[in-house]
């Protein structure tokens, strides 16, 4: 069998995702979708582009693969691998047209298919998460969860008694504050305990006009720091991570601080409650939504809630202690040993099959 990953060579989710994949499960081609001619000069995301990462690739500078490229990276392959899109259905139809199994990792708030049914379609919809799984009606579909590389990662050997030291990823700022910070900041003066909060984003200057106007108690040190070198580097020296986010789907700085051995706080909505321990759950209300390619639920973090789930782990050292084996045992069970075994068996299986 000899299949291809449609990758991205930048700093964004998809860039990670589809890196980890190429580093994990070795690819025979790679298409690099380069993305940097369209960033805003103060867009970090798109910005740096590291085609080191791909040696020997096929890249396509621009949104849109030109038909060259495509028959270019077609070009003996049984089966291609893409995240969230495959930039253009003109390659999705040459791969049909050659009979060459496509799966697509859709992310269910960009799954074009919830809109118009008609499209070309892939040969296997994989959902990284289960949030909505059952609203998408697709002859074949599996759950393929993203693995979290945990080699990368270097978990304090000597964790503390409790949590006094908490990350929020910001990163590069979604559609209604989707990491949640608002409501973060919104909590602040609640908070009882001592302890430091580090704001991780991709642009600093994000949160200057959030931060401007914020109550923040003497007791609570807030740092904002810029991107890290690597994405790794972002779950070095805290205790836990503080995500309340407002809509579901794949979160990769949950996986990520799993790595890291840090438990998550997160919202109890789906799909978190699916997966996450309930202790490191907290209640959300409803506050509306949006359109995207289907209609998405947004909640909120009341202050006063989310405030108290910080303090409990910050003062409470059964929780915490038996929340650093929860997370422990959550990335072995979803480290990329445990899972590349079902990626290359699904992989085989889809290419064998008639």
């Amino acid at each position: 069998m000899r299949w291809g990953l449609i990758a991205r060579a930048d700093e964004s989710g998809l860039g990670i995702q589809t890196w980890e994949i190429y580093r994990h499960l070795n690819p025979d081609k790679v298409l690099v979708i380069d993305l940097a001619g369209m960033a805003d000069d103060r867009d970090h995301c798109n910005k740096h582009v590291d085609l080191s990462r791909y040696p020997g690739a096929l890249v396509n500078e621009g949104p849109v693969p030109s038909p060259q490229i495509i028959e270019g990276f077609l070009e003996g392959l049984d089966l291609i691998f893409t995240a969230e899109t495959f930039y253009t259905y003109d390659l999705l139809n040459r791969a049909n047209h050659r009979r060459i199994k496509t799966i697509l990792q859709y992310n269910y708030e960009f799954l074009d298919y919830l809109r118009d049914p008609h499209l070309p379609r892939p040969t296997l919809l994989a959902a990284p998460s289960l949030w909505n799984y059952f609203r998408v009606h697709f002859s074949s579909k599996i759950h393929l969860p993203v693995p979290i590389a945990t080699e990368v990662f270097t978990p304090n050997p000597d964790p503390p008694e409790v949590a006094r030291r908490f990350l929020h990823p910001v990163g590069r700022p979604a559609t209604h504050d989707r990491n949640g910070t608002k409501d973060l900041i919104a909590a602040l003066p609640h908070i009882r305990t001592p302890m430091t909060i580090r704001f991780s984003c991709q642009r600093t200057d994000t949160l200057d006009a959030l931060l401007a106007d914020a109550v923040i108690p003497h007791h609570v040190e807030v740092v904002v720091a810029g991107p890290a070198k690597n994405y790794w580097d972002n779950y070095a020296d805290v205790d836990a991570v503080i995500l309340p986010r407002r809509y579901g789907g794949l979160c990769l700085p949950a996986n990520e601080s799993l790595g890291a051995h840090l438990p998550v706080l997160m919202p109890n909505i789906d799909p978190n409650n699916r997966w996450l321990p309930a202790d490191w759950l907290y209640p959300a209300t409803p506050s509306g939504g949006f359109e995207a390619r289907a209609h998405i639920d947004v909640y909120k973090s009341l202050p006063g809630t989310l405030a108290q789930t910080i303090d409990r782990f910050a003062t409470d050292p059964d929780l915490y202690t038996k929340a650093k084996d929860q997370a422990r045992e959550l990335a072995g069970a979803m480290s990329w040993e445990t899972l590349a075994p079902q990626y290359r068996r699904i992989f085989s299986k889809l290419v064998d099959k008639a």
